[in-house]
């Protein structure tokens, strides 16, 4: 490792690359330029055959480029998996008004969840009633704005595949919301909210530091005010004990 504590062979593959003379070089700032320009989408997996065939060179100098774009958290490599696009950084898209509209509905809901949530358990619906029809109502309202058949045709691709996504759907999403529901029944709505609310803060660390996504001034502004919101919850608190 040298300095800056990279592998060598990073290191060596990060110099060549960059270059814009070498073979390496031209393959790497071809796919970088691609992702770049839309040609990739997010989440499309990039064939190292099939780049190999359009630009006219064998696999290896397209297999050390995306490594070299993984590092730049263009790429994601997943073992036995393959490369896939991960984000398009300095691309023209733009944030629309649906996006923002979807967003702060997606707080409006979540802010109401958490209110109704807990006078249902105070009123003495089981945790599982309230699970159950929040996920009937959600999937009532997420569904129109689904591509069903797609996703359908990922999930019943291989019994595996099927298994993974049952399970992720579980530990992602059921456990966490009957966790969430014994939390209010101990915890005020709103620190509740601001307490589970770390949650999106360790998913973009844990993508800065595992996955090498990366860290932008909008993340570190989020993980900044999340943050405060805490501390300043905490400090109401203990002023009122006082």
């Amino acid at each position: 490792r040298n300095r800056n504590g990279e592998r060598m062979d990073d290191f060596a593959i990060r110099n060549e690359s960059t270059d814009k003379y070498s073979l390496r070089g031209r393959v790497f700032h071809k796919i970088r330029d691609d992702i770049l320009n839309g040609k990739y989408k997010e989440h499309e997996e990039l064939k190292e055959v099939a780049i190999g065939n359009e630009l006219g060179v064998s696999r290896t100098p397209v297999r050390e480029a995306l490594r070299q774009l993984e590092l730049e958290g263009l790429v994601q490599i997943i073992p036995n998996r393959g490369a896939f696009v991960t984000g398009i950084l300095g691309s023209p898209v733009k944030l629309s008004l649906e996006a923002i509209l979807l967003g702060l509905g997606a707080g409006v809901g979540y802010a109401l969840y958490s209110i109704f949530s807990r006078y249902a358990l105070l009123r003495g619906y089981h945790n599982f009633t309230i699970v159950l029809y929040t996920f009937i109502f959600t999937a009532a309202a997420v569904i129109p704005l689904s591509d069903m058949g797609k996703l359908a045709s990922v999930v019943t691709k291989s019994p595996g595949m099927a298994g993974f996504s049952a399970l992720c759907g579980i530990v992602t999403t059921v456990f966490p919301y009957i966790v969430y529901n014994f939390g209010l029944t101990a915890v005020e709505n709103g620190k509740a909210a601001i307490a589970a609310s770390v949650e999106p803060v360790v998913a973009t660390l844990i993508g800065v530091f595992i996955f090498r996504e990366t860290m932008t001034a909008g993340n570190l502004a989020g993980i900044f005010m999340v943050l405060a919101a805490i501390v300043l919850a905490n400090r109401r608190e203990k002023q009122n004990h006082c």
